[in-house]
This record gives structure tokens, C-alpha cells and sequence, in this order.
């Protein structure tokens, strides 16, 4: 594959040239020992002696490097973690398995600085409330925005009891598996979060899930729990039974207790 734009220059000189869209190029050298520096972004430097050649061939080689960690905030821009304005904080997903929880949010008590998590007493089946940084608000919403993969995910709560009653079924944390997990990284702060608007506003905890792998063979993870409650208390409930008997218009009157 031809490579035009390569930068050719004369060793210890300010001769130089370019290759050509066909990968031609054409220079003049003082002597047989002049050397030619062949240099192009993404491929590895070459130098080669000319000697008696007057055609060459020149091979480049890709320049694979490895780049230092970065982080690429809400606006695209590629930072060191150390020049952000804001906290981030990473966790990777075998954290949240060894210790399992119904609920993947109750785990994110005591992984992170500055999260709170806590479980409703509605079940293993309830909801989770996770602050970052305190509550942001008195009658409004305080917990942070959910992101999977880079979509949002809508946390709300599937029924919540009441002064009269009522059911928990849940929020949106339920239904994402723990062991799905690859890595979690906590943005703290409204600032942290400028891609994300207004419902970022009290932080971001965005998930990334694991991906396929080449592997040799068949892999299989086996994972189980279970969870065992008591109630607090079984009240004793009276019940009133009315019998009636076939031909007479009495009533007579029973109580049953349980």
C-alpha cells in the first residue's frame, strides 16, 4: 500500500522531500554516504544508507504505542484524571459480588467516598436510595442519574408505601445483574455531568457491562444466593363467622380465633 506525505530528509542537511499519492519521490544526496530519514505519523522512523542504490524500496513499519490513562468528559475533551475540576471515582464489578445484594444500588454502601446507599425495609425486593454528596434538595428528586452503556435508564420507583399502605416492587437498579458488571465510575457534582442537563444535576454513576471475550473452550459462571427474613411480628387476628342453618330463619353467631 503506497504512502503519500512521507517526509524524507538528507541526514545533517535541510535537503528534503515527499512522497508522492503513488509513494514516488525523487531527492538528490552528496555522496553514498548519505543517509535518509523517512518519517510519517503512525509509522516508525527509518534511516537508510543509500550506497550505490539510485531505486529504493522502502518499507514502513505501524508505530503502536500505548497512551497514558485519560478520561473523556461530557464534551469530548481527553483529560488526565488529575486536571479534572470534578471527583471521579472508579470501581471494578467484582467488588459488587462478593458481598450480593437483591438490589445492585445497597451495594454501592461503603465502596465509594462520599455515596450513601441505603435499602428500603420494604424486602429483598425493594428499592435503594443512593445520595452523592448529601441531599441537593428538599422536596425534589436527590438520587443520581443511572447510565448503561451510555443510555440512560429511567430509576424510577415501581411503588412505594404510604401513610395507608402499600406496595414496593422495586426501582430500575432490580433488574441490572451485579455480575453483568465490568467497571462503575462515579461523577460527583453538576459540573461532572454537562452532556447529561439538568437531571445530572446531583451526579452521574455511569455503568459499563462486560463484553464478549475470545477464549478457548466453553467458559460457564455459576453464581447463586438467597436471602432469609423473619417478619417482625404475626398479629392475631380475630374472625367472625355467621352460620346459618338450612330451614331456619335464626342466626347463630361463632368466633374463631387464629
Amino acid at each position: 500500500m503506497a504512502l503519500a506525505n512521507v517526509s524524507i530528509v538528507v541526514k545533517g542537511t535541510q535537503s528534503g522531500s515527499t512522497t508522492d499519492a503513488n509513494g514516488g519521490f525523487a531527492i538528490s544526496v552528496p555522496n553514498e554516504r548519505s543517509v535518509l530519514i523517512f518519517t510519517h505519523v503512525g509509522y516508525v522512523q527509518q534511516q537508510i544508507t543509500v550506497g550505490n542504490n539510485t531505486d529504493l524500496t522502502v518499507v514502513l513499519l505501524a508505530d503502536v504505542a500505548k497512551l497514558e490513562d485519560v478520561i473523556v468528559t461530557a464534551l469530548g475533551i481527553s483529560k488526565q484524571k488529575k486536571s479534572l475540576s470534578y471527583a471521579v471515582t472508579d470501581v471494578k464489578g467484582d467488588e459488587f459480588t462478593q458481598a450480593r445484594e437483591t438490589n445492585f444500588g445497597n451495594a454501592l454502601s461503603g465502596k465509594i467516598a462520599g455515596v450513601n446507599a441505603s435499602g428500603t425495609a420494604t424486602g429483598p425486593g425493594g428499592s435503594s436510595r443512593v445520595i452523592i454528596r448529601g441531599n441537593g434538595s428538599l422536596s425534589g428528586e436527590n438520587q443520581p442519574l443511572y447510565v448503561v452503556n451510555g443510555i440512560p435508564i429511567n430509576n424510577v420507583n415501581q411503588g412505594m408505601p404510604g401513610t395507608y399502605g402499600g406496595i414496593d416492587k422495586g426501582d430500575g437498579l432490580i433488574s441490572i445483574n451485579p455480575d453483568d458488571i465490568e467497571s462503575i465510575s462515579v461523577l460527583k457534582g453538576g459540573t461532572a455531568a454537562a452532556l447529561y442537563g439538568s437531571r445530572a444535576a446531583n451526579g452521574v454513576i455511569l455503568i459499563t457491562t462486560k463484553s464478549g471475550k475470545l477464549q478457548k473452550g466453553v467458559g460457564v459462571d455459576l453464581t447463586t444466593s438467597y436471602t432469609l427474613e423473619n417478619p417482625l411480628s404475626i398479629p392475631d387476628w380475630p374472625i367472625r363467622i355467621w352460620i346459618r342453618q338450612p330451614g331456619d330463619k335464626a342466626h347463630f353467631t361463632g368466633r374463631s380465633d387464629c
